[in-house]
């Protein structure tokens, strides 16, 4: 076998090992948002009049997790059709507001407006959210346990940030090899304004004519946002589909993700490394993917580690938006010299085992190589 293919006979048995599908988490996540979700309508009138639909996203939705899927992120999206999106490039590029003042007329909304939005009709994301968050507190289901099938979970609600993290833990479980008694997985509600492309803010055109976007209420710590009026504009259905492929675009993301865990690489978030494959896929197209795993994942981990050096990560859909700027230098210095390291570590290891190392913990190692022996046999 020749020297390059040693090493991407090795990356792939890692790539097999780490991408493990458990559809059936996913079904019962779905189910159990429902379950929730109708609660909260049977409560809040005003929510079940908004409400329009559940959107999976993140790496679940993009099938580029690691490991046991036992988180998940779903926006809960609310339908205010007459929303208007204004743009807010100088002070904050890549954020936008909403107007509201379509609805001034509508004495349906009179309250609404009175609650939601300030003196100009914009609608505030302290309040959305603060709403939000009563309404998952009105269905009372912290502590509580949920029958589903023959299934019992134990549920847990937190707040943190944008999201109210809603924890489930397997209580009674029948005969099942992934839903064992004591299997805890976790779902992020975030709470968007679903908008069609006639509202598109970004300066890349969308490929389709029905794609829509979301506009997400995060705060922004340090901003000088007194008023609570930027939204953040989310599009997870354009971006699964730009990383949708057959080739080796995922296996290698999932492989520096991998990287990422295994060398306690802090700060590196997940959407800065798929954004760096955005931004590749934007330049290069679809046969940059068709080479070999080993050559992409080299590729992008330089690429990684230049955006680094420079501090600048342009956020693809908003390119004045450098999503690094939150970070102090030092910060994002000690993620570069992580990232050089494991650049040297992937030159010196290759062809050899210890090139497992680079990604899998002592315990992975082990399980995978004593899977390779037994397919050997």
């Amino acid at each position: 076998m020749s020297k390059p293919m040693q090493t991407q006979f090795l990356l792939n048995e890692v790539s097999k090992f780490i991408h493990l599908t458990n559809g059936k988490v996913g079904q019962i996540v779905n189910e159990l948002v429902d379950i929730i979700l109708n609660k909260v309508k049977a409560k809040d009138t005003l929510f079940c009049r908004l409400f329009s639909e559940k959107l999976i996203c993140g790496s679940y939705r993009d099938q580029i997790k690691i490991n046991e899927p036992d988180e998940f992120d779903l926006n809960i999206l609310l339908n205010l059709s007459k929303a208007k999106v204004v743009k807010n490039e100088k002070s904050h590029p890549g954020f936008v507001k909403v107007d509201l003042s379509a609805y001034k007329c509508d004495e349906n909304f009179k309250s609404f407006l009175q609650r939601f939005t300030n003196r100009r009709c914009f609608l505030l994301v302290s309040n959305l959210q603060s709403w939000f968050e009563s309404c998952i507190s009105r269905v009372k289901i912290h502590n509580s346990v949920i029958e589903l099938r023959s299934y019992k979970f134990y549920v847990k609600v937190r707040k943190a940030g944008p999201a109210h993290t809603i924890s489930f833990e397997t209580q009674e479980a029948a005969s099942d090899p992934y839903l064992t008694t004591g299997f805890r997985f976790s779902v992020d509600l975030v709470p968007g304004i679903q908008f069609d492309r006639d509202d598109w803010p970004s300066e890349i055109a969308p490929d389709r004519d029905n794609y829509k976007w979301v506009a997400i209420p995060k705060p922004l710590n340090g901003s000088g946002n007194a008023e609570h009026l930027l939204f953040v504009p989310s599009y997870a259905v354009q971006e699964s589909d730009i990383m949708l492929a057959k080739n080796s675009k995922k296996n290698a993301l999932r492989l520096i993700k991998k990287i990422r865990d295994r060398n306690n690489i802090q700060n590196l978030k997940s959407y800065f490394i798929k954004t760096v494959f955005l931004w590749k896929s934007k330049r290069k197209g679809s046969k940059f993917w068709d080479r070999s795993i080993d050559v992409i994942v080299k590729k992008m981990l330089n690429m990684l580690r230049r955006r680094l050096k420079r501090r600048v990560l342009k956020f693809y859909w908003h390119r004045k938006f450098n999503m690094l700027d939150k970070f102090s230098p030092t910060q994002i210095d000690t993620m570069r010299m992580q990232i050089e390291s494991a650049i040297r570590q992937f030159r010196s290891y290759r062809n050899t085992n210890m090139l497992f190392d680079l990604f899998l913990t002592d315990k992975e190692k082990e399980q995978l190589l004593a899977r390779m022996q037994k397919r050997a046999k």
